[in-house]
């Protein structure tokens, strides 16, 4: 698997309908034009649309209370705040019931957006999937993926956000190294940067949730035709989704030319 370049895999198993496995990144797809297309095609093909956690509902019924506000001092948050507010971000009051790890994931989105505030791909698949009237879902329920970050200690996750305020600069070119590895498809490649990066949260992070999501995808798969959008670094590996599912009896997957 390390040596193939594809955003998107299809999944066939005998007597059942192929479905679709696309590896994304959290930019808007106006970024990619012709990707646009390519996915527009195979949602005709499918019944459901499943992005890593479902898309519909809001992370902040999920956390009701303030629980890192009183880690940060003053003068950092307001030095944060200032670049949030310069940023066009909402200000920190809104992120203090999250874990940091949230804001993190979507200062680093927005370093890569360059300019361009249509939805990033999941988002745009799922909203393209109402339209259509597929149905929708998450492969990792709320609990499960917001358990899985929760593992993660908050003065950890404050001194990774931290990190990204004191040189956003660095933050945004290796950002940018990720994103051009995606642009040329070099899956396994991205994958073995955002491993190194998520240094020991690596098992947690990644192996750990392709084993979830790849349960609900076999289960998914007995009945309907599917298109799964997955975060790309979780593709290659020997632990990774592509590997995962081709361990399954009776299970080929084919790569589609990349666009």
């Amino acid at each position: 698997m390390s040596g193939t370049k594809s955003k998107l895999w299809s999944v066939d198993q005998e007597g059942r309908a192929t479905s679709f496995l696309i590896g994304s990144i959290h930019v808007p797809i106006e970024l990619f034009p012709g990707l646009s297309d390519q996915f527009t095609s195979i949602l005709e093909k499918v019944e459901v649309v499943a992005t890593e956690t479902a898309l519909d509902i809001d992370p902040t019924l999920y956390f009701q209370e303030e629980y890192w506000s009183d880690q940060v001092t003053r003068k950092k948050k307001r030095k944060w705040q200032e670049l949030l507010e310069k940023w066009s971000v909402p200000g920190l009051e809104y992120w203090y019931t999250l874990p940091p790890i949230v804001l993190l994931n979507y200062l680093q989105v927005k370093s890569l957006s360059e300019g361009y505030n249509g939805p990033v791909m999941d988002e745009w698949m799922y909203q393209n999937a109402l339209r259509a009237n597929k149905k929708t879902c998450g492969l990792l329920t709320p609990e499960s993926h917001y358990g899985i970050l929760n593992k993660i200690p908050v003065s950890e996750q404050l001194k990774m956000l931290n990190k990204f305020f004191r040189n956003p600069a660095q933050a945004r070119r290796k950002a940018r190294r990720m994103l051009q590895l995606y642009r040329n498809s070099e899956m396994h490649g991205l994958y073995k940067y955002a491993s190194s990066q998520l240094g020991q949260y690596r098992g947690l992070l990644l192996i750990d949730r392709n084993m979830r999501m790849v349960d609900k995808m076999k289960f998914m798969m007995r009945s309907d035709p599917c298109i799964f959008v997955i975060g790309a670094a979780h593709l290659s590996g020997e632990r990774g989704i592509l590997h995962l599912l081709k361990k399954e009896p009776g299970m080929k997957l084919r790569a589609h030319p990349s666009i």
